[in-house]
């Protein structure tokens, strides 16, 4: 991990970056050319979409007055009618324009009402929602793009300057880290880009539908124009709903692809491990230890729950990506972890969240999700607790343990105001890792939805969890340190030595076999440092010397 002097000379690098660039004393380089067209795009979309909506509202709050004034007229004429005497075909003509005035006066007002709810509101949502998280999208792009640049900018004038190898290396796998993370959110932006380009079309088709459909009601008695467009607008919504079907197909076939990547890049990690712990089912691994939790999950609820429930920003807070990844093998080779020596506090949550988040069977399981999000849609009554462990008892066995222990640890971390993570905050980080499902064919515009249905759940779990327990048969498994994993290689202290006095009884051919038996011993201790060292520690390249063992610098994962 990144010490709090080099991440003050990253952060004035990129602040250095960033305003070289407003100042246009340096190019911006590694941008793509279709992520600058694209975020180029959704400016113009969010100006001239608040542009038209804006004057649309003001056009409809202008015309109040207008359609007062129509019905005064309406009533005007119809007063006159009775008030003069006249005759009847001009009374009848008097009386029928009274009650189109007033009719198209009623007609004008349902007019811009429905401007302002079908049109005006529907636009200026889309344009606080789906383009602002766009925009913020893009926010976020630049900051790791600035941040690259900076890093490949101070490696090029380290590369340049007679510096020592050792900042070399290091501004070099600054750079890596930051143009992997570059790479990572430069594909997630594009995505958000071209995709909320492909919703403003949609948007713009069905607003602009529904306007016509507004007006084809308010012109019917006299402009017949605004019906000879009604074919074109059906023919562009049934285009826009063809669309529509297809970019949702396209949605989940990119899902698909994503997550089949991320399945066969799994199986590749997991194939080099002889008993993996992640990504591998629950029972497959209960039964392997014969334990009824896992006991690295276990050990993480325990450490947990006795020394970080003060931790601010717990669940929330991510670990570096390089000590997750030194962890995460240690763990699938079976090697024990000391979650208090791992230099950073949030490790061990986060262990946890990504062991939740790779199981192939979802905690809360894909055959129950359908009533989970029943429940959560359901009232919340005296009764609800029950209802809620009737649900908890239909999973398997490993499952409930596991569940059971989780809510606890939630119940226990919501109760402190120190760490800042309430029972919902919670269920926000740790919902979308427990409760969801694989396989699913919702429409993306409905997963919003259902994701908030099922956050609103979690949350409900956790706070009600004292009245759950209560109605589940049996106690709930206690978290244990992980203790019973094979330790870790030790090394023998050597033994005192000796002294050995003249013997005079005939004991010196056991003296002198035992001074042998010290020195093996000896070069058997030498073995198992040297052993343990380069296990460890492979030397760094052109290197010939060991590498200094763990907890002297230098360590893996430290970055």
């Amino acid at each position: 991990m990144a010490s709090i002097g080099e991440r003050v000379a990253q952060y004035g690098a990129s602040r250095k970056q960033g305003l070289l660039e407003k100042m246009g004393f340096v190019e911006n380089t590694a941008e793509p050319q279709e992520v600058r067209d694209s975020a180029r795009i959704v400016d113009d979309s969010v100006m001239q979409l608040t542009h038209v909506h804006k004057r649309i509202s003001r056009e409809c709050k202008s015309a109040q007055p207008n359609i007062e004034d129509g019905s005064m007229v309406g009533e005007a004429l119809r007063t006159l009618g009775q008030s003069i005497p006249v005759s009847d075909d001009l009374r009848g003509i008097l009386e029928s324009l009274s009650n189109f005035h007033c009719s198209i006066a009623e007609t004008r007002a349902a007019l811009y009402q429905g401007l302002t709810t079908g049109v005006v509101g529907p636009m200026r949502d889309f344009v606080k929602t789906d383009l602002k998280d766009a925009r913020d999208q893009k926010r976020k792009y630049d900051k790791v793009r600035i941040s690259y640049e900076a890093a490949l900018s101070n490696y090029r004038s380290l590369s340049k300057k007679k510096t020592s190898e050792q900042k070399i290396l290091e501004a070099e796998a600054n750079r890596d880290l930051l143009r992997d993370a570059f790479e990572d959110v430069s594909e997630e932006t594009l995505f958000e880009l071209e995709s909320v380009q492909r919703k403003t079309q949609f948007e713009m088709t069905e607003s602009m539908c529904s306007l016509l459909d507004h007006y084809r009601e308010y012109f019917w008695k006299g402009f017949e124009w605004v019906e000879s467009l009604m074919p074109l607008a059906q023919q562009l919504r049934d285009k826009s709903q063809e669309e529509r079907k297809k970019w949702v197909a396209e949605c989940e076939e990119h899902k698909a692809r994503v997550a089949k990547e991320k399945d066969e890049r799994m199986r590749r990690r997991l194939g080099q491990f002889e008993n993996p712990l992640f990504g591998v089912h629950l029972d497959i691994i209960t039964t392997r230890e014969g334990s009824a939790v896992p006991r690295v999950v276990s050990g993480i609820i325990h450490h947990v729950s006795q020394n970080l429930l003060h931790l601010e920003g717990i669940f929330r807070i991510s670990a570096s990506r390089s000590a997750m990844d030194v962890i995460t093998d240690k763990l699938n080779l079976g090697q024990p972890i000391d979650w208090s020596a791992t230099g950073d506090p949030h490790v061990a949550p986060c262990t946890l969240k990504l062991f939740l988040r790779e199981m192939p069977e979802p905690l809360f399981t894909n055959r129950l999700y359908s009533t989970w999000l029943q429940l959560g849609k359901s009232d919340h009554s005296q009764e609800w607790a029950a209802a809620a462990a009737r649900v908890m008892q239909q999973l398997p066995p490993e499952h409930l343990l596991l569940v059971r222990m989780l809510l606890d640890m939630c119940l226990k971390i919501a109760r402190v105001e120190e760490n800042m993570m309430s029972a919902n905050a919670l269920a926000i980080v740790l919902g979308p890792n427990i409760l969801y499902q694989r396989e699913s064919t919702v429409d993306p515009t409905q997963m919003v939805q259902l994701m908030g249905v099922a956050n609103a759940l979690v949350t409900s779990l956790i706070e009600d969890y004292d009245l759950i327990r209560a109605v589940l048969p049996g106690d709930d498994p206690v978290p244990q340190a992980d203790t019973d994993m094979p330790p870790p290689p030790s090394v023998r202290a050597p033994s005192p030595p000796r002294r050995f006095l003249p013997s005079t009884d005939g004991r010196g051919s056991q003296e002198i076999a035992f001074l042998r038996e010290q020195q093996e011993n000896k070069r058997m201790l030498l073995s198992e440092i040297r052993e343990l060292v380069e296990g460890e520690l492979p030397p760094p390249p052109g290197d010939t010397a060991p590498a200094p063992p763990p907890g002297e610098g230098g360590a893996r994962g430290e970055g």
